[in-house]
């Protein structure tokens, strides 16, 4: 180790390496906890420069590297746990240009997303990709696991707004994808291989993104419903009835009371208690557009109460419900989390499956649903609060995880919606991807990294 860190003095200050404990296990995790952390050395990179340094050296002595953003993942794609070499983006987190006219932004990988969205913001434009971490997820991250968010119904993925690219490969070249054009009909797409990668093909340095004009009317409301069938129904009554859709969200009741007893500042907007909620937000064309919404879904016995945010403080408020109850959850016990989708038309069979097979075989678990209805992603909680011991619990689960791929392959839907696969789900690809379609996969990380250096272990 000794070596490699006086080598890679020669590009870096002493203040941009690191192999203090605390660095370590820091920088070495993300927000999952099966896999400890076990870095050997990090390194914080200042230009693509020293990006490019860093992986040619490591390349050439057979060193591992793993790219760290803000390590919000849940899959495991940002650890480091067989005495690799961290590389951080932290230090490269610059918003370089906005571009008013072309409606873009250019930043550096480490750019902070809701940094991002303030500077757009106050350029008069709006950076539609949005979550809850976004006060600690880094742009190169969002990029590198295909990040969704409450906002894909309207925007998309991350994919959809990515115009370029400037990428550095495990042998140091810089491949420059960087551009600005909305047409571009040119042989393959390159950039499109990086998003999703989970960091294994390159390490992304420099990114030009997509923005959009702001809402003029946003409209936030919170519906609550008898069943979980209805939340399908009322999508698709919502769309039917021309309402432009922004966000569609759902959380149960138990996330609901999770909230409530994390978050105190949070408030509960009804006077009765209801089992499921609609979490909606439209681009409205009138201002009372939010109301006649709600008559129209009542009349339908679709919704059985409602209501609307009138003052930006009651609109974070709603959104305070949805959006803490990842954290929230994470409070009651031992927690397993997947992310999960299938076709939104199977939204309804699936969650009567899950829930047949949670209460026939795991009625000892607590589980709470909260996800994206309007992109047919759900989140699955399954809380343990008895005494039994992490691995036990983590066995049980394993079993779960593999009955329920099992039900979302045959519904034709996608183990990860979209946290990736990194060292968690990696048994669980092939209920995802053909033999062929994995063959592939690997044919093409090792044209990209030959050697196999760069966030070894993740998808594979």
């Amino acid at each position: 180790m000794t070596e490699h860190i006086t080598a890679l003095k020669s590009v870096l200050t002493d203040s941009q390496i690191s192999i203090e404990h605390s660095d370590l296990i820091e920088f070495g995790k993300d927000r999952t906890h099966v896999h400890a952390p076990n870095p050997s050395i990090i390194v914080f990179p200042k230009t693509t420069e020293q990006v490019s340094a860093i992986l040619r050296y490591c390349n050439e002595n057979n060193v591992a590297v793993v790219p760290s953003g803000g390590r919000t993942g849940l899959a495991g794609a940002a650890i480091a746990a067989n005495g690799e070499v961290v590389l951080s983006l932290s230090k490269m987190n610059q918003i370089l240009n906005i571009d008013t006219i072309g409606a873009t932004v250019e930043v550096e990988s480490g750019a902070i997303l809701e940094t991002i969205q303030n500077e757009v913001k106050d350029a008069g434009l709006y950076f539609p990709l949005d979550f809850a971490a976004k006060g600690t997820a880094q742009i190169g991250g969002c990029i590198s696991t295909n990040a969704g968010g409450v906002k894909v119904i309207k925007y998309g993925m991350t994919r959809e707004i990515v115009l370029g690219l400037e990428v550095v490969l495990m042998n140091g070249d810089v491949l420059h994808l960087n551009k600005k054009l909305i047409k571009d009909n040119s042989g393959y797409n390159l950039t499109q291989l990086f998003i999703g990668a989970e960091g294994t093909l390159g390490v992304i340095t420099k990114a030009t993104l997509k923005c959009v004009p702001p809402a003029k009317n946003a409209q936030v409301g919170l519906f609550a419903c008898e069943s979980f069938e209805h939340i399908p129904q009322i999508l698709t009554k919502t769309r039917a009835e021309g309402y432009d859709i922004v966000a569609f969200e759902f959380f149960t009741k138990s996330g609901k009371e999770a909230v409530e007893h994390h978050v105190s500042s949070i408030q509960y907007p009804f006077e009765d208690e209801y089992d499921y909620f609609v979490l909606l937000e439209i681009n409205g064309r009138e201002e009372d557009d939010f109301f006649n919404l709600m008559e129209t879904l009542a009349e339908d016995e679709l919704i059985i109460d409602g209501t609307t945010a009138e003052s930006s403080a009651e609109e974070e408020n709603l959104w305070g419900l949805r959006e803490n109850i990842s954290e929230s959850v994470s409070m009651l016990g031992k927690v397993h989390k997947n992310d999960v989708s299938v076709p939104v038309a199977k939204l309804s069979e699936f969650v009567t499956q899950l829930d047949e097979l949670v209460t026939s075989k795991y009625a000892h678990y607590h589980m709470v649903l909260f996800g994206h209805i309007g992109d047919g992603n759900i989140h699955v909680n399954i809380i343990d609060k008895s005494d039994r011991s992490m691995n036990e619990f983590k066995a049980e689960v394993h079993k779960l995880d593999e009955e329920m791929f099992e039900m979302i392959s045959r519904l034709n839907g996608s183990i990860s919606a979209e946290h990736g696969i990194g060292l968690l789900k990696k048994e669980g690809l092939k209920f995802r991807r053909s033999e062929d379609e994995i063959t592939l996969m690997k044919q093409i990380k090792s044209v990209f990294d030959p050697k196999g250096l760069l966030n070894p272990g993740k998808i594979f």
